[in-house]
């Protein structure tokens, strides 16, 4: 169960990412309401914030990116919600569908291949 919660955190983590580079770019377009949903929403609101200020610093979305996943495991709260979802949905689909547990390890190819931006191009993450 440790690796499937690992690897949803880090789809979800990603998921934010992904919103974030869209909202900014929107957001430069002069489109800002994704922007703003985002930055003012509790569960968001943080890795807007760590987004913009690495994007302001830098210029760089991979950067930006990589700031705001790594900052996704800084919110305890998140953190702690995500843990009991993940965990309850995993033992009711084991419950469901009569599976056994499974205790593979995440492959480091793992986050290689799921932390793209919007345009393809890999921005730099991992899980704790």
């Amino acid at each position: 169960m440790k690796e499937h919660v690992r690897a949803v955190f880090a789809m979800e983590a990603d998921a934010s990412v992904t919103s974030l580079v869209v909202a900014a770019g929107l957001r430069e377009q002069g489109r800002p309401a994704m922007w703003n949903a985002l930055a003012n929403w509790p569960m968001q609101a943080d890795l807007a914030a760590r987004f913009d200020t690495i994007l302001n610093e830098t210029s760089d979305v991979g950067l930006a990116a990589s700031a705001a996943f790594v900052a996704w495991y800084d919110n305890g709260v998140r953190r702690d919600s995500y843990y009991v979802a993940v965990c309850s949905n995993y033992l009711d689909q084991i419950d469901r569908e009569h599976l056994l547990p499974k205790y593979d390890n995440l492959s480091g190819a793992y986050f290689a291949e799921l932390c793209r931006l919007p345009d393809g191009s890999p921005y730099e993450c991992h899980g704790p």
